[in-house]
């Protein structure tokens, strides 16, 4: 199996009830920091920026836009609250990711999550998928991807958050693998 073909099997086959109870109160954590961050970033220029892009970019939608009452598409939700989620720099660290895990993963599985209708545990499964994803992808390319100048934030934050993204989506194996793949291909 190709490494895309492993990744998705993983993400398949992840059910809420193999967590352990670790896992679900760090996920619970790093989703509750991960929005104060973003609705913090929100009132900087950045997120007022960003929020301005998502409303005029987007019809009504589904999605929440922290810091405002206004509701707009996936896509504009979470590049406009994953902006936010960073304005400050106050957000999580993964050490083998060299990167920050929920600024990426947060903004794209909760928008996916609301338009989806998925459930909270959906949500707290599909990030926990996402965050062992790029733990390990990050444990796999550095120090030497970020020696050489990559932020791993963006380049494997972005295969965690599609991961995060195809579990809330119900995708199969084949749709998943797809996905990390054109994820993978359009990191940098």
């Amino acid at each position: 199996m190709t490494l895309s073909e492993t990744i998705s099997q993983f993400v398949i086959d992840a059910r809420y009830e193999d967590l352990e109870v670790l896992h679900i109160t760090s996920a619970k954590a790093a989703i509750s920091d991960c929005i104060g961050c973003a609705i913090a970033g929100s009132a900087e220029e950045l997120g007022k920026i960003i929020q301005k892009v998502a409303l005029a970019s987007s019809s009504v939608g589904q999605s929440t836009l922290l810091g405002s009452t206004g509701l707009v598409s996936p896509q504009a939700a979470a590049l406009a609250n994953g902006t936010s989620a960073h304005a400050l720099d106050f957000d999580d660290i993964l050490w083998s990711l060299y990167g920050h895990p929920s600024t990426v993963l947060c903004p794209a599985a909760w928008a996916i999550a609301e338009s989806t209708q998925a459930s909270g545990k959906d949500l707290i499964l599909a990030f926990a998928m996402g965050v062992e994803v790029i733990g390990k992808l990050g444990r796999f390319a550095n120090p030497m991807h970020y020696e050489h100048g990559w932020l791993a934030t963006g380049t494997i934050g972005v295969i965690g958050a599609t991961v995060a993204c195809s579990k809330l989506m119900s995708l199969n194996a084949l749709q998943t693998a797809h996905a990390i793949g054109i994820a993978a291909s359009q990191a940098c």
